[in-house]
């Protein structure tokens, strides 16, 4: 009987090693394979002005009364966010964005819009993720101007207006991802043909408040 045991406890201990070498092979096998993974770009959708043309303008009070033009003359790119308090993404984004302006203000407009009407939550979400100094307009109503109807939402203008690269980020890599297509598309630009810059001017969205009373149908 003594022998059965024996053999029943090496048994057990031989496919105990199995099991914790076939982890280990399995794990390695992950971990090779995320290296491998190329992550993925921003979403780009039909939603938000055309790339190649110039985005409407707009004049907004932000949140602290401060009048916010988005053609002001200014030598920098312009980076817009649209964005939510209440949207989990969202808020994964704000150590990315602290960090931008922190090291890109120098060449980096950057514009924070909320599409949540409601002050009190909107400064709550400014004091939690420490971002004042970044310009940050309450208004539902301007994502229906620019035509954005998810969050979050990101717009890459140049210095002229001219929108190089739109589309949803949800991480530090969606974000990398518009810069580097930015690059690429300014590049076309200057190849490109003199008529191709012609745009058409469209009369700018003008606000008084920090709320303005046209709101959208969703947050």
């Amino acid at each position: 009987m003594s022998e059965i045991w024996t053999i029943s406890y090496l048994v057990l201990w031989a496919l105990v090693l199995l099991l914790a070498a076939a982890v280990t092979i399995l794990a390695r096998q992950i971990g090779l394979l995320h290296i491998r993974m190329v992550p993925s770009g921003a979403l780009t959708t039909n939603s938000g002005p055309d790339i190649g043309g110039v985005v409407p303008d707009f004049q907004e009070l932000d949140i602290d009364g401060v009048v916010v033009a988005l053609h002001q003359e200014s030598r920098k790119r312009a980076f817009l966010l649209f964005h939510s308090p209440g949207c989990s993404s969202c808020l994964d984004l704000m150590p990315v964005i602290r960090s931008m302006f922190r090291t890109e203000r120098s060449s980096l407009r950057l514009i924070l819009v909320s599409v949540k009407d409601d002050l009190v939550e909107n400064r709550r979400f400014i004091e939690q993720h420490r971002l004042e100094g970044i310009p940050y307009i309450v208004s539902p109503g301007l994502r229906n101007h620019l035509n954005v109807y998810q969050v979050p939402y990101a717009l890459l203008l140049n210095e002229k207006g001219v929108l190089l690269a739109k589309g949803l980020v949800n991480n530090f890599h969606h974000v990398e991802s518009l810069f580097n297509a930015a690059d690429i598309r300014e590049r076309d630009f200057e190849n490109s043909t003199p008529e191709r810059a012609n745009t058409v001017a469209v009369p700018p969205r003008v606000s008084n408040s920090p709320t303005p009373l046209i709101h959208s149908a969703g947050n």
